[in-house]
């Protein structure tokens, strides 16, 4: 019997370590997917995206990089949202869960699930939504996971190995957001 196949979401190499590990434990063939066009500005994005370059090369751990910023379709489908006052971030967890749910349709995946999950700092409950809605989509499993016991360790350790670590989720509000109150 083979394992079964996992594509899991991943927003940064910090966040990947312990949802990678905690995933293989329990038998399952991960593979990451880096799909992020929440990220703001562009030298965050490809600073992040070093990042989990180095570590997955580092750990010999796979993964799927689109390399596309995609900030122009993070704007398209958010900022109406704020517009009319709503929440952004259940449809910026939609948009990257229905994207990476679309790819583990396409090639051949049994479940997905995202290293959102890992962050304390995330809502958990918006997140099991966003997934369950993209996974009834695209007709695929999502895997809801809390994996945040495993937030201070996995950062801890992506510090020791000299990966980057940032200080807000990525989105251009969220920085605004960091930097407003201070």
């Amino acid at each position: 019997m083979r394992p079964v196949k996992a594509l899991l979401h991943t927003c940064c190499a910090p966040c990947f370590l312990h949802p990678n590990r905690a995933l293989e434990e329990l038998g399952y063939d991960v593979t990451g997917y880096f799909y992020n066009p929440n990220i703001h500005p562009y030298r965050e994005f490809k600073k992040r995206v070093g990042a989990v370059r180095q570590l997955v090369e580092d750990q010999d751990m796979d993964i799927v990089m689109e390399k596309d910023y995609g900030l122009d379709q993070y704007m398209e489908r958010v900022y109406p949202v704020i517009k009319k006052g709503w929440p952004r971030c259940l449809e910026c967890y939609r948009l990257r869960l229905e994207r990476t749910a679309q790819y583990a349709k396409e090639h051949g995946f049994d479940v997905f699930t995202t290293t959102l999950l890992v962050s304390p700092y995330q809502e958990q409950h918006i997140i099991e939504k966003a997934g369950l809605d993209a996974a009834r989509k695209h007709d695929v499993v999502y895997l809801h996971q809390d994996f945040s016991q495993g937030y201070g360790q996995a950062h801890g350790e992506a510090k020791e190995m000299g990966l980057y670590t940032q200080g807000y989720c990525g989105c251009v509000w969220s920085e605004w957001e960091r930097y407003r109150k201070k």
